[in-house]
């Protein structure tokens, strides 16, 4: 019932309280919410309209860090083979071999040029988080499906990965998570 500008850091703490036992929601999602307030108060502070900014006051929940579990082999030969069912496979299983033996970042993968990657050395530079080049390794399945890939493509264009049909545009993250 208040307005923006007489909300204070107590509300906000009070409403992350309520929502967290009304909803039963997790860490991450009140992390979310405290996140999106945020957002909306540091605007509202760009724009003049605020003086003091009440949620720099409220510290982000603690949330769990969960270890990833790794794919049993069973599980990679099902993704292998269901992969080998679908269009644009010679591509779509060098990639898939690629992310599988390298353990790239998909904002990595999608930015590599084919010049980033070395197959006699089964290597590659990539520029990883903070700006900072780093050297990769592959699998020689990999480098037996990169080659094929590669020999099959009718583009010249200079990213490893494109799109299946013209104008081959790079394979962007949205598209690597449609393949896999």
């Amino acid at each position: 019932s208040k307005s923006f500008l007489e909300v204070t850091s107590d509300d906000f703490k009070e409403y992350l309280k309520h929502k967290k036992e009304k909803s039963n929601c997790s860490n991450v999602t009140l992390n979310n919410v405290r996140r999106i307030l945020s957002s909306f108060y540091k605007y509202l502070e760009n724009e003049d309209l605020l003086i003091i900014n009440p949620i720099n006051a409220i510290p982000s929940v603690k949330e769990p860090k969960r270890v990833k579990k790794a794919f049993t082999d069973e599980e990679v030969e099902i993704l292998r083979s269901e992969i080998h069912r679908h269009p644009n496979k010679l591509r779509n299983v060098a990639l898939f071999e690629l992310l599988l033996s390298s353990g790239l970042r998909l904002s990595e993968v999608t930015s590599l040029l084919i010049d980033d990657v070395s197959l006699t050395e089964c290597k590659g530079i990539v520029m990883g988080k903070g700006g900072k080049e780093r050297v990769f390794y592959f699998s020689e399945k990999a480098k037996v499906a990169l080659l094929e890939y590669l020999e099959s493509r009718l583009d010249d264009r200079p990213y490893l990965f494109v799109s299946g049909n013209a104008p081959y545009n790079r394979l962007d993250q949205s598209g690597v998570g449609n393949v896999i």
